[in-house]
């Protein structure tokens, strides 16, 4: 599986990366994809709450915004979807 997160500014992609896991998806991994996405990206793991693993699960996508990091972030979005097909 290939997850692939962009970090959005004023709608265009500022930043991005592929993350690739073996296997298929597992929701209760979601937190280790993140904070891996993360570490590439170079900014903090944002909190995932329920909204994003159900946005996730069914639509192959979900987006992190200021509300979701506890620190401040230089982005509008982080935007995390599947890559595989």
């Amino acid at each position: 599986m290939r997850i692939w997160a962009k970090i959005m500014l004023n709608q265009k992609i500022k930043k991005d990366t592929m993350l690739e896991v073996a296997g298929d998806y597992d929701p209760d991994k979601f937190q280790a994809y993140l904070e891996a996405i993360a570490y590439k990206l170079h900014i903090g793991t944002p909190i995932i709450l329920t909204k994003h693993l159900n946005h996730f699960l069914e639509f192959n996508i979900t987006s992190f915004g200021q509300s979701d990091f506890a620190e401040v972030i230089d982005f509008d979005q982080l935007v995390i979807e599947s890559a595989s097909k």
